[in-house]
């Protein structure tokens, strides 16, 4: 697990974390904005080992969570999200 809260996240950084073997990672606060949104979920498709991601309080809109939602229901990885 990986519990991130308050960092400034830029898109090359969530695609280092996603190489990692994480159970659950929790972006909180993190600046995670729509094009990083779309990092993330384009780097999901290749994780097997998410399993929750929680990414509260950001900055993705409806478009961010649109490219997330695709790829995180075919991975079947619980979601939580609140903006």
């Amino acid at each position: 697990s990986l519990h991130l809260a308050k960092w400034e996240l830029r898109q090359d950084d969530i695609k280092i974390l996603l190489q990692g073997a994480f159970e659950e990672l929790e972006l909180v606060g993190c600046e995670v904005s729509d094009s990083a949104a779309q990092t993330l979920a384009d780097a999901l498709r290749t994780n097997s080992h998410l399993k929750r991601l929680t990414l509260d309080d950001n900055n993705i809109t409806d478009k961010g969570l649109d490219f997330l939602l695709k790829s995180l229901v075919m991975l079947k990885v619980f979601f939580c999200f609140s903006s």
